[in-house]
């Protein structure tokens, strides 16, 4: 584990320019990305709910279906143990979020370091509503997907 971790961050490079393009370094920079993305979420103190949010808890974990709403998001919170919290459901698209937009920065921009990437994930944070979108317990977070 140790020389996995030594090849992906070279000791003589500083640590935000260890590239995207090593496993580690990706997983790494994904995980600090939805970090950054679960901001509004966080702020919140609980992932941000509306007043549609009911019918998707239950339908996914009360098992009624409710005929206006999306039942594969329902689904979605039922498979991320939204019964125990919701904040899993939370992270988990946070996670995807940050994943979707570290293989975008990879295809676009070659030899994207881990310090730019964050760069990047911080301006969208800052300047766009993402991490609204993110920390909300919706499907309308995978809009921005």
């Amino acid at each position: 584990m140790r020389d996995i971790w030594s090849r992906a961050f070279h000791r003589s490079a500083p640590i935000w320019r260890a590239q995207l393009s090593h496993p580690v370094v990706e997983a790494v920079a994904v995980v600090l990305g939805a970090w950054l993305l679960l901001s509004a979420a966080i702020w919140n103190g609980f992932p941000l709910i509306f007043y549609d949010t009911g019918a998707y808890i239950l339908q996914g974990l009360g098992r009624v279906f409710v005929s206006e709403r999306s039942p594969v998001y329902s689904l979605f919170l039922s498979y991320t143990h939204g019964a125990q919290s919701l904040w899993f459901a939370a992270v988990v698209q946070a996670l995807m979020m940050a994943f979707v937009l570290a293989e975008t920065s990879r295809a676009l921009l070659h030899h994207i370091g881990i310090g730019l990437f964050l760069l990047i994930v911080l301006g969208l944070v800052v300047l766009t509503g993402l991490p609204w979108y993110v920390g909300q317990i919706e499907p309308d977070c995978f809009t921005a997907i």
